[in-house]
């Protein structure tokens, strides 16, 4: 007779322990994914140029914080059209 023995798997911690680490490892791998797909997101939108919707509406607001009279901004406005 084997005393003190006792055949207990994975160090006693048996198919739970291999499960939950397993587990923790996939979370990590999906992590990175996901953080990987937010800085190639974050640093394609600082790359693109502004869009002509977006300098009309700019032009817009420094006609409204009168930065530019109402000349200007009709000047603007065609060449922006271009």
């Amino acid at each position: 007779m084997m005393r003190g023995h006792y055949n207990h798997g994975m160090h006693g911690y048996g198919f739970g322990y291999n499960f939950w680490f397993i587990a923790l490892i996939v979370l990590i791998i999906i992590l990175i994914i996901i953080g990987i797909m937010l800085l190639v997101k974050n640093s394609r939108n600082k790359n693109e140029a502004p869009t002509s919707s977006t300098a009309f509406k700019i032009l817009k607001e420094r006609l409204a914080k009168g930065e530019i009279d109402e000349d200007e901004y009709d000047r603007l406005k065609e060449k922006l059209k271009d």
